[in-house]
């Protein structure tokens, strides 16, 4: 359990190394070169990632089947939760939008980067949902799957701690990402198949920005 928790804060440390090599070359106006090699040190990483993921794999998250899961279809069962759950959490931004009469600031940091570099979308809506999916969801459930809790206590846990990794201030959009958390969380214990919550994450990000861009143009 400790060696799990051990990777689980490296992991944390990777991305953030990722995060941080992005935002240098698009605030610095890097070179393509600088941007290719920002995107291998990034595939890298992440490879390392999935390679030793493996060794932390105990007997009670193998019950569980939850999977990564990479080269298996994605059964009409699982597109359906994947479809209600994408719904569910562009519905919950729309009205937190509708009612907040503003963004959150992690959305108004990401726009601000955005509009300086269109790469940033690249970052936004296919790194961070790979990363942020296997973290908060591979890894979390690995290392708490020992834990006498039910799987609901978990999501909600799941939620939480995903909300204070977006929205670190206890404002209006904490509860927000605590539910958006708290759905991903939901559609990869129901799918059982990392790449569903992957595909909404990645669907949510590019449509909530993509919007705040269009609104704000």
């Amino acid at each position: 359990m400790f060696a799990q928790i051990l990777f689980y804060i490296a992991s944390f440390c990777g991305y953030a190394i990722i995060q941080l090599l992005f935002l240098m070359t698009i605030k610095g106006q890097a070179s393509i070169w600088a941007h290719i090699i920002t995107w291998i040190l990034a595939i890298v990483i992440y490879v390392l990632e999935l390679h030793y993921f493996k060794h932390f794999e105990n007997k009670s998250f193998k019950e569980k089947e939850l999977e990564i899961n990479w080269k298996g279809k994605i059964s009409m069962k699982n597109i359906g939760i994947l479809t209600v759950g994408v719904v569910s959490m562009l519905t919950i931004q729309l009205l937190a939008a509708f009612l907040l009469k503003t963004t959150s600031n992690n959305q108004q940091a990401l726009l601000e980067i955005a509009q300086k570099d269109i790469s940033f979308y690249l970052l936004v809506g296919v790194v961070a949902p790979f990363f942020e999916e296997l973290i908060f969801r591979q890894f979390f459930f690995n290392c708490f799957s020992n834990l006498k809790l039910s799987g609901y206590i978990q999501i909600v846990l799941n939620g939480l701690f995903f909300s204070v990794m977006h929205e670190s201030r206890l404002d209006f959009y904490f509860p927000v990402y605590w539910l958006l958390g708290s759905i991903l969380a939901l559609i990869y214990l129901k799918t059982k198949d990392l790449k569903c919550s992957i595909i909404a994450h990645s669907i949510n990000n590019l449509v909530a920005l993509g919007s705040i861009f269009e609104t704000v143009k």
